[in-house]
């Protein structure tokens, strides 16, 4: 053989081999897809009955324009979530209507049926909806930080902050500031590298089925723990949740405090630093909080025991019971809100 020919030989072979790669790659994905992985291919075959059978819940108000909010994008709100669709109508209903919120990313956690094949049309515009699935398999330890590091590395670059929340977290802002304007007051500051809010843990109520509305159903919360205790033990309410500056995101310590670059630090709401792991000391929520409807009813608590959580540490009916023994006050500031 001629060493003319090797090179037009070498590159037959070469393109042989690739088309061989690619055919056996689709025809394992397929097998893959038709044959094994049921909870993927369950959940891609519900999109064509998705509005019969997972219609969103009813609505009594027409979604706001979509040019009606932050269409700068300025702030998002990324969600870590799994199997919550009946929830994320209240949810997304809130942040979107009453604080302008024009994108959520929707990290889904290997839900069944995936949650970008359903429908949610009558509450929020879908355009502000970014989702992202995460096959079963892919689910790790501490998922949760996972999919937020993601956020920040795929979608940061298109807002100046991003809050990190769960489907049972609902922000409440006080005063004549919007969410907004409070952030763009901490802007100019660099040694400010997120916000973080306190949380006001609702207990059931006394409600055994899922209601309606978590906002106007579940209107006692925990009282506020005595704050002087020891500085390395945070209790329920200490709690905070954070909304980073993602030019200055590091990387999450837990799902509540996040590590910021250029030494800046987490405030609360009256500047004052966060210096603890995960908890803010004293509580005030004269500006913003976290409403956190940690218990809901029986019926949903009990479904939240059985899907678990990202980062592999669900809560059990110990949980329940200890919150639901602990002193509590009536909390009906959610329920002025409507829808």
């Amino acid at each position: 053989m001629s060493c003319a020919m090797l090179p037009s030989l070498q590159s037959l072979l070469g393109s042989v081999r690739w088309r061989a790669v690619i055919l056996t790659s689709v025809l394992l994905s397929a097998l893959h897809f038709v044959f094994i992985d049921d909870t993927l291919r369950n959940s891609y075959s519900s999109a064509v009955a998705a509005h019969k059978n997972h219609a969103a819940p009813s609505s009594t108000f027409t979604p706001a324009p979509f040019e009606d909010g932050d269409t700068d994008e300025y702030v998002a709100i990324c969600l870590a979530v799994k199997d919550q669709y009946a929830d994320l109508a209240e949810w997304l209903t809130h942040h979107y209507h009453h604080h302008k919120i024009r994108r959520f990313y929707i990290m889904d956690d290997g839900s069944s049926p995936v949650l970008a094949t359903l429908n949610y049309t009558s509450f929020v515009d879908p355009r502000a909806l970014t989702h992202r699935y995460y096959h079963p398999t892919m689910h790790g330890h501490n998922q949760q930080l996972t999919m937020y590091n993601e956020c920040i590395a795929l979608f940061g670059h298109r807002h100046r902050w991003m809050a990190f929340l769960d489907a049972d977290e609902f922000l409440e802002v006080r005063g004549n500031n919007t969410l907004q304007e409070m952030l763009r007051d901490l802007d100019a500051d660099p040694k400010v590298g997120a916000l973080a809010a306190n949380w006001r843990i609702h207990s059931s109520s006394g409600v055994l089925k899922r209601p309606e509305s978590s906002r106007k159903a579940f209107v006692t919360c925990i009282e506020n723990a005595d704050p002087d205790h020891e500085p390395n033990v945070g209790h329920e309410n200490e709690h905070i949740k954070s909304i980073v500056k993602t030019e200055l995101y590091q990387r999450p310590l837990n799902p509540h405090k996040f590590e910021t670059k250029n030494n800046s630090q987490t405030v609360g709401e009256n500047g004052d630093v966060v210096d603890r792991l995960a908890w803010r000391v004293p509580i005030t929520h004269e500006r913003i909080s976290v409403h956190h409807y940690a218990s809901k009813s029986r019926e949903q608590f009990e479904a939240k025991i059985n899907r678990g959580n990202g980062m592999g540490d669900p809560k059990s009916w110990a949980w329940w019971d200890n919150v639901e023994a602990m002193p509590s006050t009536r909390c009906e500031e959610m329920t002025k809100y409507d829808p």
